[in-house]
This record gives C-alpha cells, sequence and structure tokens, in this order.
C-alpha cells in the first residue's frame, strides 16, 4: 500500500486470481486434518451502556493465503 499525498492510498498487486466452484468437501477435510481453522469471535464491549457485557462477532474459518485455493475447484490467474 502506498500512501498518496491527497491523503488516498493506492495499491500495486503482481499476480491476482479468480476462484470459483466452492468444495465445501475440502474445506471439511482441511478443518479435520488442521489446515483451516475455527475462530469463534467473542468479544466484550468497551464503552457505552453495555460496557462489560460480552457479544459475539460470529464464527469464523481461518485460511492462510496459501491454502485458500485448496478450497476451490476453478483457479484462473488474472494477473
Amino acid at each position: 500500500m502506498k500512501k498518496e499525498d491527497d491523503g488516498s492510498e493506492s495499491f500495486h498487486y503482481s499476480e491476482a486470481y479468480s476462484l470459483g466452484d466452492f468444495n465445501a468437501e475440502r474445506m471439511i477435510e482441511g478443518l479435520k486434518s488442521g489446515e483451516l481453522d475455527v475462530d469463534i469471535r467473542l468479544g466484550v464491549y468497551a464503552s457505552g451502556a453495555r460496557k462489560g457485557k460480552p457479544h459475539d462477532n460470529g464464527t469464523a474459518i481461518r485460511v492462510s493465503s496459501k491454502k485458500l485455493d485448496e478450497c476451490f475447484d476453478e483457479k484462473k490467474k488474472l494477473l
């Protein structure tokens, strides 16, 4: 990322891919093997009327960029 003089940001990408045809079975295999992680995201309000009370930010699956394409059947190089 590069910060421009006007305060905007610009990015330079050396490669990019389009991924398609999500493969749920491969994702489940990755979860079972430990290559993918389940992240239960809970938080606590820091201020306001609910300060100190917990809230649920939802469950996420963490995938490293090196493993992301393994969850898809189709990979097309764009750049």
